[in-house]
């Protein structure tokens, strides 16, 4: 049996929808195969304080430019505030704020807005790279890190010569003080 027959075969007997149909049979959908081959991962990055951050593209609903927010006296200390994106309110984590680092922003801010458990955030950040793909060979653990507090951190994407932390959301939006 052929390679792309073996190929065509477990594809179709686990039925993943890779296959498209033509007047000739059946070809397989190579944009979805180089996914399921390589487990390929999306990945919205951005920069705080110069270090290179990226978050699941699962989790981020938007990004757009810094709009004003309402400040919430009171609050945690790394909530900037509130904002209202198209009629609901969200709370603005300074991610600036969050990891312990200069506070004061220097340029332009930008708001990525991830959901979680249904639950609408709005992360401000420094600037927005753009999207990543990345396969599990360009993806180290937060234990491989060794002696790097990794609280927030999940794991470190290596692309060509940058790194991008990916944040642990989850716990990036639990209402407690950071250290």
């Amino acid at each position: 049996m052929s390679y792309e027959n073996e190929v065509f075969r477990i594809f179709f007997n686990k039925k993943y929808q890779t296959l498209d149909q033509t007047s000739e049979g059946y070809i397989l959908n190579l944009s979805t195969l180089v996914f399921y081959i390589f487990d390929m991962k999306k990945f919205v990055t951005f920069s705080v304080y110069n270090q290179k951050y990226a978050v699941s593209i699962e989790y981020t609903e938007e990004v757009m430019s810094m709009l004003p927010y309402l400040e919430i006296p009171h609050s945690y200390e790394f909530i900037e505030g509130i904002v209202d994106i198209r009629g609901e309110i969200i709370p603005v984590i300074s991610l600036r704020k969050r990891f312990g680092v200069s506070e004061e922003y220097e340029r332009r801010s930008y708001l990525v807005v991830i959901v979680i458990d249904g639950k609408k955030y709005g992360l401000k950040v420094d600037s927005v790279e753009g999207v990543i793909d990345a396969v599990d060979t360009e993806i180290s653990s937060s234990q491989e890190l060794g002696e790097i507090s990794s609280e927030f951190i999940t794991s470190v994407i290596r692309k060509n010569t940058e790194l991008f932390i990916v944040i642990d959301v989850k716990k990036l939006v639990e209402m407690k003080q950071a250290a």
